[in-house]
């Protein structure tokens, strides 16, 4: 996958952390969620959003697997928070956001395809 859709995503969060926090309850706060503990998860996901956009290509099995788990997961508690009321509309999509670029990127395996020592010219008999 292209670094460009984690990077987009962890500017459309860094965005939404800084004009939730200049805002001043100008209305944001209805959608987004104003509690330090959001505040802080939105900073963990864009270091995590960071890091696989900075490390290289292919990732080991295990780290491939962790990032399905932690997609998953936050999907679900996402989606289980939304249904309880607990959070924001405009944080769920976020956090769903991230999750969906996690899991393309645990499930998107480089194939790397070496050329062979001898390459045969076409029509050669």
């Amino acid at each position: 996958m292209k670094k460009s859709p984690m990077t987009v995503t962890a500017i459309a969060l860094l965005v939404g952390m800084i004009m939730l926090s200049l805002a001043g309850g100008g209305g944001l706060d209805i959608i987004m969620s104003t509690s330090p503990f959001h505040n802080a998860v939105r900073a963990l996901l864009i270091g995590g959003l960071l890091v696989l956009a900075l490390t290289v290509r292919p990732r080991p099995l295990a780290v491939r697997l962790g990032l399905g788990i932690i997609a998953l997961t936050t999907i679900g508690v996402s989606l289980f928070q939304v249904a309880t009321y607990s959070m924001q509309l405009l944080d769920t999509l976020m956090y769903v956001a991230v999750a969906i670029v996690l899991l393309i990127e645990a499930v998107e395996d480089d194939v790397v395809i070496e050329p062979s020592g001898h390459v045969a010219r076409l029509g050669a008999a």
